[in-house]
């Protein structure tokens, strides 16, 4: 279809461009123009201007902002020049004159656009490989049943290798079997038995039934046939590990192999001597299964995954320091009291740090703990360093941070975070406030993120109105406000009666002014109406 053409053109590392879905001769597919990345095209431009294009003869690939392009001139494709489209106004592509990089002045009439990211398809893999679990390969099984009345049935197992069936396992009934009076074991009643292999790394191929004369045997004989199978096709060499006794006994059965001149003797003695290896490394330690699970809460990225995240904060850190920002970096751990000055309950979020073996006397790790955001090592880095750096300091970090409470859906104890501050030894002017949300809205716009609201707030404003009510503990009854959300009005109002030590009626008054949300400039008169 249409659509799958285009999810492939996108997807694939050099398109569909030229018929690469034709073969395989690389020199007789490639035109030659370019060997970069490229998606479907878009059309020719036509016009052009400072910051934006206008195309003619399109091809009906869809277009929308956050999609990202390159601009084929026919030159030197390392020159070539690509963005994203920031957005589109009656047809017309418009590209951020400062943060797109494009030198407008190469774009000309007649240079064709092509598409090379889609950043909603590109969410749509992502989902995909994330939540795609692989079906495992089993390993096909051949079984013969052999027997008659009066002997035990005996199964079989056995695998396809190198041309020929190799035996892995025999079982035998510990019962004979007895004559069928109505209805003997045929094939389709073992095979319906014995092919159950349950989450066993097999599945039943073929089976052979050798049985002479109408045979008869309980079915749940022959599914307690199947089970002892099952377990004994698990690998010999593992149990081999861990019992010393199994593993004489594999000793013996490779000299029993070698001295019979086994075509397989040799592969069994490397097997073996490879499974002694780990054994005397250890000398006698236990060596427990670990399952391979990841701890709740914290990142594990796959590489596509994580590919796309680089690519993603490759794309914020240009666009910061194309706003004059500059890059810090601190350890990821910090001293307990730097970290709980900023106040409140922290304290029950943060990791301590501490190591498995430390002598009694050795308190080197003492109160060391994993930072949970970048602001506060921020404020310890200025303090720091006070006397190198340059005012007004406009500094961007990102990097993980780790906070101790319970995962749940977009909540994680470990995550990444991106700050940007600018900090000055007196007065900040206050279109360092104003620059702040701009830098925001053209990243969240650089990830292809269209529907999203910025909710903006003053410490100021609320520090003022609560002095005005003749609040003294302002720190705490902001902290307690801020948990309006999370817990409700009227544990709120308990919390700022009980702690912060407010009368009812100054709690209540605190609580207008948290409960003022307005779209625009309105709020300024929601706020004098309440008349503080």
């Amino acid at each position: 279809t249409p659509a799958d053409r285009y999810a492939l053109e996108m997807t694939f590392s050099r398109g569909l461009s030229t018929g690469w879905l034709a073969g395989t001769n690389h020199p007789y597919l490639t035109h030659g123009r370019f060997g970069k990345k490229r998606g479907p095209l878009l059309g020719t431009i036509v016009a052009s201007g400072p910051g934006w294009i206008k195309l003619g003869a399109t091809t009906g690939v869809p277009i929308a902002p956050g999609d990202g392009v390159v601009f084929d001139a026919g030159e030197n494709r390392d020159l070539e020049q690509g963005a994203r489209i920031w957005k589109i106004e009656d047809g017309i592509l418009v590209f951020h004159r400062t943060y797109s990089g494009i030198n407008f002045e190469r774009i000309k009439a007649g240079h064709t656009l092509y598409k090379t990211s889609d950043p909603k398809l590109e969410s749509e893999i992502r989902r995909f490989w994330q939540n795609a679990r692989p079906v495992e390969k089993k390993q096909a099984l051949h079984l013969t049943v052999t027997g008659s009345p009066g002997t035990p049935l005996t199964l079989v197992a056995a695998s396809q290798t190198h041309g020929s069936l190799q035996p892995l396992a025999a079982v035998t009934s510990p019962d004979p079997l007895q004559p069928a009076a109505k209805h003997p074991l045929t094939t389709e009643t073992l095979a319906a038995q014995l092919g159950r292999l349950g989450d066993s790394s097999y599945e039943l191929a073929t089976l052979d039934n050798q049985l002479e004369g109408g045979c008869h045997l309980a079915l749940s004989a022959l599914n307690q046939l199947r089970r002892d199978l099952v377990a004994m096709l698990k690998p010999v060499l593992a149990i081999g590990r861990a019992n010393d006794e199994v593993a004489q006994i594999l000793d013996a059965y490779a000299a029993l192999a070698t001295a019979a001149g086994h075509g397989g003797a040799a592969a069994l003695a490397a097997a073996i001597a490879e499974m002694r290896q780990p054994r005397e490394a250890d000398a006698g330690t236990a060596r427990p299964i670990v399952k391979p699970t990841p701890i709740s809460g914290f990142l594990e990225f796959n590489p596509e995954y994580q590919l796309h995240l680089e690519d993603r904060l490759a794309q914020i850190r240009d666009l910061f320091c194309a706003h004059g920002f500059v890059p810090i970096d601190t350890p990821v751990v910090e001293k307990m009291e730097v970290l709980a000055a900023k106040g409140g309950d922290v304290d029950k979020e943060i990791y301590s740090l501490a190591r498995a073996q430390a002598a009694d006397a050795d308190n080197s790790d003492a109160n060391l703990v994993l930072r949970y955001d970048l602001t506060v090592p921020f404020a310890r880095y200025v303090a720091r360093h006070f006397n190198d750096i340059t005012f007004p300091f406009k500094r961007f970090h990102i990097g993980d941070c780790w906070r101790g409470e319970r995962p749940q859906d977009g909540r994680y104890r470990q995550f990444k975070q991106a700050d940007i501050d600018v900090v000055n030894t007196d007065h900040l002017p206050i279109s360092c406030d104003a620059d702040i949300p701009l830098i925001v809205d053209e990243a969240i716009r650089r990830l292809g993120v269209e529907d999203y609201v910025f909710r903006i707030s003053n410490r100021k404003i609320l520090s003022g109105y609560l002095a005005g009510l003749g609040i003294g503990n302002i720190q705490l009854t902001t902290r307690s406000l801020d948990k309006l959300d999370k817990i409700g009005h009227a544990a709120v109002v308990e919390l700022l009666t009980g702690q912060a030590g407010l009368t009812s009626e100054q709690a209540e008054r605190a609580l207008e002014l948290a409960a003022i949300k307005t779209p625009d400039t309105s709020f300024i008169d929601a706020v004098r109406a309440l008349g503080v």
